[in-house]
């Protein structure tokens, strides 16, 4: 048996009152920590019952536990309550206001530079994508020719069509 089991099981037969299970004893007798344990809770039942003097104990371990576990509940919901007269509330959010148009001066460079790429993109490049264009659709098509004269691929080759 694993020590945690053993101290629950001696805490458990000390609260109902019972015989303590002959295999809880044998494990307490070979722990050093569950004898300890176990003389802690003897002398902790001790103090219980001198305290009452003479009085049925009213309250096992299980119910002090319970009763500890309500009053740290008790003292947080009451720290919480005491806590929102002071809370923040959301900050305002701040109206945006429109900024004003920014104007552009007029710039008579960037002007230039701006109608010269212009008339370089349809003077030139316009036309040179086209011819790129079509030189690629002249190459596939002399591809597909030429693959076609062929009687099986060369050793080596894909056997990919050509688009």
């Amino acid at each position: 048996m694993r020590c945690e089991e053993v101290q629950q099981r001696l805490s458990d037969s000390m609260d109902d009152g019972q015989a303590i299970e002959p295999e809880v004893r044998r494990h307490v007798r070979g722990c050093a920590a569950c004898t300890t344990f176990e003389r802690d809770c003897r002398d902790l039942d001790a103090l219980l019952t001198a305290g009452r003097a003479g009085a049925p104990l009213a309250a096992s371990r299980r119910q002090i536990g319970k009763i500890l576990v309500v009053a740290v509940l008790a003292a947080a919901a009451v720290f919480v309550l005491a806590l929102l007269p002071f809370r923040r509330s959301a900050p305002t959010p701040i109206p945006k206001t429109n900024p004003p148009p920014q104007v552009v001066p007029f710039d008579p460079a960037r002007d230039l530079v701006d109608r010269t790429s212009q008339v370089v993109e349809t003077v030139a490049m316009a036309p040179m994508r086209q011819e790129m264009a079509s030189l690629a659709s002249d190459a596939r098509s002399v591809t597909r020719s030429l693959l076609s004269c062929l009687p099986s691929p060369p050793v080596g080759t894909s056997t990919r069509t050509v688009e």
